[in-house]
């Protein structure tokens, strides 16, 4: 937040008590709203499933296995067109080093064959480095708002696609 709150004409600490926040950012284009919505933290039995999905023989089954999950905790930042992704982007990136912040992976899902079932987006794996030591990973996506709106409609099929069971997809789905 604070890299969008240095770029934007008003900030609403209601964020904080909420899940999302609508900013006024100041792009190389002129003045557009960007939205940020805060998701609920993965869980433990997601976290498990994506365990099991990556042990060897996959590809990626090296120890650690946890190296696999970089999406705990997950924030997206809704942009109107390319343009805006790339400069906020740049403005994350300008923050490393500040607030104990290292951006450790960028995911451009805009580049046909890194897309996953098609979706587009751009995301970057930051690690927040806190007091007493404490180390928390996390993605940031950023999306395009034509797109998003599409994502926020196909998620629950993507879910119940990956349930193991209907029990278990009502389970996960039931916050």
């Amino acid at each position: 937040m604070d890299a969008l709150s240095k770029h934007s004409s008003c900030f609403s600490s209601s964020f904080l008590r909420g899940s999302r926040a609508t900013l006024e950012c100041e792009f190389e284009e002129g003045a557009d709203q960007v939205r940020v919505y805060l998701a609920r933290p993965k869980t433990c039995s997601r976290m498990a499933e994506k365990l099991r999905e990556y042990r060897p023989p996959h590809h990626k089954g090296i120890w650690p296995l946890t190296a696999n999950i970089l999406d705990p905790i997950r924030l997206s930042i809704v942009c109107s067109g390319t343009s805006q992704i790339v400069q906020v982007a740049r403005w994350l990136m300008e923050l490393q080093g500040e607030l104990g912040l290292c951006v450790r992976q960028v995911k451009n899902r805009f580049v046909e064959e890194a897309a996953e079932h098609g979706y587009r987006d751009l995301k970057l794996y930051l690690t927040f480095c806190g007091e007493e030591g404490v180390r928390v990973i996390g993605e940031v996506q950023l999306q395009d708002a034509v797109l998003y709106r599409h994502y926020m409609q196909m998620h629950r099929l993507y879910k119940l696609q990956r349930a193991q069971s209907m029990q278990y997809y009502l389970h996960e789905t039931s916050w």
